[in-house]
């Protein structure tokens, strides 16, 4: 996997039980400024973090992406209600 850290603006559905996020699409830019949209398959597991001091959200997704499967990251910061793309 390789680390990219890029802005991501996701669509998310919120569980009424355990009031969190859970992301159901994502878009992205490359660096070669290409817009991508991926749709969440599998979110294989979920774990709570401190980076930087902040609290993140780091979601382990799988997702099938021009034919082939792909595992990344995706971390969403509680404080900032940002995404961003980790890991691809």
């Amino acid at each position: 996997m390789r680390v990219y850290n890029l802005p991501a603006d996701a669509l998310v559905v919120f569980s009424a039980a355990t009031n969190m996020p859970r992301p159901y699409k994502i878009k992205y830019q490359t660096e070669y400024g290409k817009t991508v949209t991926v749709k969440v398959d599998t979110i294989l597991y979920t774990e709570k973090q401190k980076y930087c001091g902040k609290n993140v959200l780091l979601f382990h997704c799988q997702s099938e992406i021009k034919g082939n499967m792909y595992r990344f990251d995706l971390r969403y910061y509680y404080d900032e209600t940002r995404w961003e793309l980790f890991k691809l």
